[in-house]
């Protein structure tokens, strides 16, 4: 707000999903927890930073994520 006058929110260009049972299995992760990228907007800032669909995010600065509804938040 001090600088633009208004509040700007951070914007990855993502569209995530919750890590069930199922993926955990399929893509034999350790557990349940993170966000799965089920899809990158095209130009979007987590496209520019490799991030693809299909990675599982656990963290995000620094700060664990449990669940993907966990991520918007951060």
């Amino acid at each position: 707000m001090k600088n633009n006058g208004r509040v700007v929110r951070g914007w990855l260009g993502i569209a995530i999903q919750e890590v069930t049972d199922e993926l955990t299995e399929a893509l034999g992760l350790k557990d349940k927890s993170g966000a799965l990228v089920a899809a990158v907007n095209k130009g979007a800032p987590a496209g520019k930073a490799g991030i693809e669909a299909g990675d599982v995010i656990l963290k995000f600065n620094n700060k664990v994520i449990e669940t993907s509804s966990d991520l918007p938040n951060m």
